[in-house]
Parts: C-alpha cells; structure tokens; sequence
C-alpha cells in the first residue's frame, strides 16, 4: 500500500507527535555502532529493568554485528552534536522488516524520535508488499505506542507440554 493509505491508519496522537517533532527534526543516521545502541539502552531504560545479564548484552552484540555483516541487519538513530539520543535495530529478511532493539533517552521522548523514526520506516519501505513486525510489548506504553501506527495486534501463542511422570508433574503444575 501507499505511504498515504498506510498514514490514514495511524492515530491522531500519533499525527500530532509526528507534526511536533517536525519542529526539531534532525536527520536520521546510520553510522551507529552496536556497542552505541547499546550503552545508551543500558544508561537509559535498561538501569531500570531488572534481569538482564553482561552474558545477554554480549549476545544482543553479537547477533547485532552478525546481522550488519551478513546485510540483514540495519541500525538507525538520532544524534544531538555527537551524542546518541536513539537508535532502533531491525532486521530485513524475507517480506518482513523486525523491529528487534530499541534505545531510547530522556531526549529521545521529548523529541518524539520514535515516531519520527516509525513513520521513515514505514514511508521507506511503503509500496515494497513488506509487514513491519514490531514484535509486540507487554508494556502498556509500549503496546500503546505500537497501536498508535496502525498496528494489528497478533497473538503469539506458547504450547508447553509436561513430560514428568505422574507424581511429579503434579508438583511442577502446582
């Protein structure tokens, strides 16, 4: 679909943020390294969120620098002078654009660089027959944020089956 037909879905909050980062727009980049991304997440949203480990930044580095090596991979943000104030890492296989990793700031929300950011991506990639996968939240503002788009909300299900035999399984299900 058009850019145009795709915009008509996006909320009028979502219009709004987007006309007032108009106001303060910097232009997006592209030269943002992994290791970036991810010391601005882990100074900004990820000193609040508890259990995530140097093992699993360690991994997220690499699947990001595998990613970019192989093409598949993009990394694209915002700067103020120098300074990263967002990044978003997404891959692009298939029909499928995944919003994978997102880096965000105090700076970041009062420009509104994710709307801005969401908007290029669906501007840049409109009429290509693609599905922009934002990989869905619990976070109600994140969750909110991603409807704000236009977005379809799709139920990823989990089937867990217990194998222990009988006295067991009883005690794993309680």
């Amino acid at each position: 679909a058009s850019y145009r037909v795709l915009s008509e879905n996006y909320t009028s909050a979502c219009r709004r943020n987007i006309r007032i980062a108009g106001t303060n727009r910097t232009a997006i980049t592209s030269d943002i390294k992994p290791q970036e991304a991810i010391a601005l997440f882990r100074k900004g949203p990820g000193s609040r969120v508890k259990g995530i480990s140097d093992s699993d930044y360690s991994k997220l580095d690499k699947v990001m620098h595998h990613s970019l090596a192989s093409g598949e991979g993009r990394i694209e943000g915002f700067r103020s002078e120098a300074a990263l104030y967002y990044s978003v890492f997404y891959i692009v296989t298939g029909r499928r654009i995944t919003l994978l990793f997102t880096s965000t700031s105090s700076e970041s929300r009062d420009k509104k660089a994710g709307y801005v950011m969401i908007d290029h991506l669906i501007r840049e990639f409109a009429r290509t027959g693609m599905v922009l996968d934002f990989a869905g939240s619990s976070v109600p503002g994140v969750a909110q944020f991603i409807s704000s788009f236009g977005a379809a909300r799709i139920p990823y299900y989990r089937y867990l089956h217990n194998r222990l035999p009988w006295p067991l399984r009883v005690f794993k299900e309680a």
